[in-house]
């Protein structure tokens, strides 16, 4: 009896443990032919108890909830055990399919950090996007991954966010990688201290199709794309069709594009149709001079045969070196060996840079480095590989299978609408999100925007980055003539001077000067006594049928300083009273305010002025 229990229970553990991953999953059975499907959160931690199984995602996955999103945040999945215990990487695979990781959260004072640790043979990760990251870790510290040396990395990207390592090896995307790279980015700022790049802090394997667009700051081996790429483990290695934007600051071997190109092992590293439009500036007063627009430091092993080939790059960023001008392009070549270093038709801007030398490059003032002859002359391929647009990279090459992102729409709008009322006109516009933006002009016309002039005496301020709705109000006093159609503009300034032009939209000053698209509110009867005020001021007007009514104060720049009423009233005059104090029941400062009330589906202005 005892046996056969003994035997009921062991077929009881294994049936329990077969389908562990049918209860742990939204379904699936971890094989590559059936994945595990990961649909949230909780699933997604359950990945690191099947390391070896296949998963797919289902579904966008917020993390920015307990227990990962305080304290270490999340830990993450695959690591390497103190000895002499077994090291515990993920060996399977995981498909992103294009659905988004966002609010990974993590804090700790460990190693193989990022939402996987260390991954090894058999490993593949593939359309897998993180934003808003916030990651800081010791040594191996990455976006989505600490450590990889595994077979394959495809299609994922960091949309937004910081990576922070304390130690050695810190990257955008992947901190230690052996792998290869296809199609990959990363958007987020890195800092760290040695090998510390955009994208991969320490690259042993090809990259192509790839970018980088956060800022990078190290001490040494600072690269825009990649902190340092070696061939001491690997093959002949290539980074190809690739970009980085950032800006690079560190102590040494600092590139815009490559820190340091570390050639060893009598292999070759080659660097093709690639670009750096980041900034490189030396973060110390010692000088010294391994840094660079595009490589940092290009390093051949003495000991064995290396090579190293850059071709068809150039460079354009300002290289702030305590003065030295002659690191255009590549800083330093380290090359006691006499091994074969091959240069092929690259360039730098040499009045963007204000280097006047480099090595590897040929210098080109800024109007040639925008002009296509310049690189279809020295055998640049611009039918298959490259391309050139004024509105593109501000008129440098770009790459036609791997093009700039987008950039991001400093100013989306819901609403823009204009009335007349008490002889002048009031603008009201809402924005939906703000990023970088500086503040707003106004134009006016009668006819089109070329024609048209700014009434606005000053910039009225933007919310700057902003993801919460901002109401703006204007009201312009400049003289209209009526029976007279008007035309207004909105124009947008980020902080870097772009400009955004939003409209028209159009306005007719009633003939009379009277507005009559106004029936909710008897306008004649609505005012505020006194105005100017010190202190208090009443509020009256009259409803001529019952309706929803809210009553709110706003600012010069349309945010809202308190609100007086919101809820429904019958026919009849409405009278309240504002006591000049905010939301938080404290006193505004003297200046014009609007008092904004809507009533059913109309929505009226009226200028108020506090005085002290």
């Amino acid at each position: 009896m005892k046996k056969r229990n003994l035997v009921l229970g062991f077929m009881l553990i294994m049936l329990l443990s077969m389908s562990a991953g049918l209860f742990g999953f939204a379904g699936g059975d971890g094989s590559s032919g059936d994945p595990y499907q990961v649909s949230n959160a909780t699933e997604l931690n359950d990945v690191r108890n099947y390391l070896s199984s296949h998963f797919i995602q289902t579904a966008d996955i917020d993390l920015d909830v307990s227990p990962y999103n305080n304290g270490d945040g999340w830990d993450p999945i695959g690591y390497f055990q103190t000895f002499p215990a077994p090291n515990i990487h993920f060996t399977g695979s995981y498909n992103g399919q294009n659905y988004v990781i966002e609010n990974l959260y993590i804090n700790r004072s460990t190693s193989e950090i990022g939402l996987f640790g260390a991954l090894n043979t058999g490993s593949s990760l593939e359309n897998i996007f993180l934003t808003n990251i916030n990651i800081s870790g010791y040594n191996n510290v990455g976006g989505l991954a600490g450590f990889f040396f595994g077979d394959s990395l495809t299609n994922c990207g960091i949309e937004s966010g910081t990576v922070t390592g304390n130690s050695s090896t810190t990257g955008g995307l992947i901190a230690n990688c052996y792998v290869e790279v296809d199609n990959c980015y990363s958007k987020a700022d890195v800092t760290g201290s040695s090998y510390v790049g955009g994208l991969i802090g320490s690259a042993r394997n090809n990259i192509t199709d790839s970018y980088s667009t956060g800022d990078v700051t190290g001490a040494g081996c600072v690269g825009g794309l990649v902190g340092a790429i070696s061939t001491y483990w690997s093959s002949p290695i290539s980074i190809s069709n690739s970009y980085s934007t950032g800006n690079t600051s560190g102590r040494d071997s600092i590139g815009g594009f490559v820190g340091s190109m570390e050639c060893g092992n009598s292999t070759n590293i080659t660097l093709s149709n690639c670009y750096a439009l980041g900034n490189a500036a030396l973060n110390t007063t010692y000088l010294n001079d391994f840094f660079g627009a595009f490589v940092g430091i290009l390093w051949l092993d003495m000991m064995s045969t290396p090579s190293a080939t850059i071709e068809y790059c150039y460079s354009i960023g300002d290289v702030d070196c305590n003065g030295v001008s002659d690191k255009g392009f590549v800083g330093i070549e380290s090359n006691y060996g006499g091994n074969t270093i091959t240069y092929t038709s690259n360039f730098w801007d040499s009045e963007a840079s204000d280097q006047s030398t480099a090595t590897g490059a040929t210098a080109k003032i800024t109007t040639e480095m925008k002009t296509e002859s310049t690189f279809t002359d020295a055998g640049w391929d611009f039918t298959t590989i490259w391309a050139m647009s004024g509105g593109v990279n501000d008129g440098y090459p770009n790459l036609q299978d791997n093009p700039p992102p987008d950039p991001p729409t400093p100013v989306e709008l819901s609403t823009f609408t204009a009335i007349y009322a008490n002889g002048s006109s009031l603008l009201e516009w809402t924005t939906q999100s703000e990023s970088n933006n500086l503040g707003w002009n106004i134009y006016r016309s009668e006819t089109e925007l070329e024609n048209a002039i700014q009434i606005n005496g000053s910039l009225i301020n933007g919310a700057g980055t902003s993801t919460e709705p901002t109401d703006y109000i204007f009201d312009d006093f400049v003289p209209v003539h009526y029976g007279t159609t008007y035309y207004y503009w909105l124009e947008s300034i980020s902080f870097s001077g772009q400009t955004e032009h939003f409209g028209p939209i159009s306005l007719t000053i009633p003939e009379s000067g009277e507005n009559p698209e106004l029936p909710e509110i008897d306008i004649s009867n609505f005012y505020n006594y006194p105005n100017p005020f010190y202190s208090t001021t009443e509020i009256s007007f009259m409803i001529t049928e019952p309706a929803f009514v809210q009553i709110s104060v706003h600012n010069l720049k349309g945010q809202e300083i308190t609100q007086l009423f919101n809820g429904h009233y019958n026919a009849n005059r409405f009278c309240l009273t504002w006591d000049g104090k905010n939301k938080n029941g404290e006193e505004v400062t003297s200046g014009i305010y609007f008092l904004k009330v809507i009533s059913g589906n109309k929505s009226h202005l009226k200028k108020m002025i506090k005085i002290e």
